[in-house]
């Protein structure tokens, strides 16, 4: 793709760069809000429900120990490998895919059993992990310095 520096347009002048900022704004702030929100309540509801999870499913501390243990390692693994496709597919692409992927492995989290727990929080905390540093790159992006 190149891009044509000698376009037909004017430049922004400052009110008509400060509008554009606000609809931009207005229209990626909440989303990347809801995005956060969503992984703040998934992140912090396994903590919550492992109080009668873990009994109800027959878990020990330690198999819900590694099996939270994977889940972070998920984040960690994710991460720089999501940042290369980003730049490759491009944010809403990308950010649309990260969210369906998470759905859908949440949706088949409801169906395990306790052996099965660690094979579901690795991929799911890839996908959590990946949406925080998307939402800052996509902020980093559409705010200038």
């Amino acid at each position: 793709m190149t891009y044509d520096n000698q376009s037909n347009s004017a430049p922004l002048d400052d009110a008509e760069g400060e509008r554009l900022m606000r609809r931009i704004l207005w229209r990626v702030v909440p989303f990347i809000f809801i995005c956060y929100v969503i992984s703040y309540l998934d992140r912090t509801n396994v903590g919550f429900a492992a109080i009668s999870m873990n009994k109800d499913l027959g878990l020990t501390a330690t198999m819900f120990g590694w099996a939270a243990g994977l889940f972070f390692f998920g984040y960690f693994i994710f991460e720089i490998p999501s940042n290369l496709l980003m730049q490759r597919f491009g944010a809403r692409i990308w950010i649309a895919r990260i969210m369906i992927t998470w759905g859908l492995i949440s949706m088949a989290t409801v169906r395990y059993r306790p052996n099965q727990l660690q094979h579901c929080t690795l991929p799911a905390g890839g996908c959590r992990g990946r949406i925080h540093p998307r939402g800052l790159s996509v902020l980093h992006l559409l705010v200038p310095g």
